[in-house]
């Protein structure tokens, strides 16, 4: 996407910021670029969804879901390289796929401002917005997987998707709620599609966007929710079953995708994300209800 003189040039910068690089900071560095994968997304989302505004809590998700479909999406059609393969001695830390944007910073620069904006205190809300990816987009920089052009453009297009839902969220949330089920749908249906024509293969983000949005469209026809509602300890019984269900239908989806597809084809993985995306975003929260772990109320 840029020229050799950017990639050089990003070379040169990460072996300048790997000058003061040691075991103790090359640490640090791991454990804050952790706090950009999508692990950590799953966890922090899934809370927000079930124990929080489930309507704010959707919002973020899909955002966040996606800005990542968008980023391997993007990734996969410049197919650049990762700087530690053009200079092996640069890599302190594993990564696979190829470099640009960085995912990361995207998808921190996408979820801290639209989680920080509900935060009071100014003060408090621009900190939380602002260094979060900056310190990820850096440690991506330090470990040698990302230059910083993919940091920069990384940021840029995260801050582009918060931006536009903090401005523009309220006015089309309310325009799509006017639509027809099925338009809703398909409307989703399309964005998914082109990810995935664009994905390379790598359709899990976009299956994951596609299942929960799907999932949630049906919710709000089916079930009223509030995840501020309950105690703490309901709120904590829901995050711990939660996780636990995903868990158990991730692994059975892919001991079921291995034995039958030698590692699973294209479209198992697409139908066993996008299953997973709707249990999230239906079929537990009808769950909760049942079990009495929901108290019922408008969204």
């Amino acid at each position: 996407m840029f020229s050799a003189e950017v990639y050089e040039w990003g070379l040169a910068v990460i072996r300048a910021v790997q000058q003061a690089a040691s075991p103790a900071l090359t640490a640090v560095m791991k454990a804050v670029s952790f706090a950009g994968d999508v692990p950590f997304y799953a966890l922090v989302l899934a809370i927000l969804f079930w124990c929080g505004d489930t309507r704010r809590g959707f919002r973020i998700a899909c955002a966040v879901l996606f800005s990542g479909a968008l980023n391997t999406a993007v990734k996969n059609t410049l197919c650049v390289p990762r700087p530690f393969i053009a200079d092996s001695n640069v890599g302190l830390a594993a990564a696979s796929g190829y470099s640009t944007p960085s995912g990361h910073a995207q998808l921190a620069e996408t979820f801290w401002p639209l989680a920080a904006s509900g935060l009071r205190k100014k003060a408090l809300r621009v900190c939380a917005a602002v260094v979060p990816p900056l310190l990820i987009g850096f440690s991506r920089i330090y470990l040698g997987v990302h230059y910083p052009s993919d940091v920069l453009l990384g940021l840029c297009v995260g801050m582009l998707i918060s931006l536009g839902l903090l401005l523009w969220g309220d006015a089309l949330a309310v325009r799509a709620a006017r639509l027809p089920r099925m338009i809703r749908i398909l409307c989703v249906s399309v964005i998914a599609f082109l990810f995935n024509h664009f994905s390379g293969g790598d359709v899990e983000l976009s299956a994951l966007f596609w299942g929960f949005s799907c999932g949630y469209v049906l919710l709000c026809e089916t079930a009223a929710v509030d995840g501020r509602l309950g105690s703490p300890l309901q709120k904590a019984l829901r995050v711990i079953t939660g996780c636990a269900v995903l868990f158990v239908l991730y692994e059975l989806c892919s001991f079921a995708g291995d034995a039958l597809f030698s590692g699973g084809a294209e479209l198992f993985r697409f139908a066993e994300y996008a299953l997973l995306g709707a249990c999230a975003s239906f079929v537990l929260p009808h769950l909760f209800l049942r079990a009495g772990l929901y108290a019922s109320a408008r969204i």
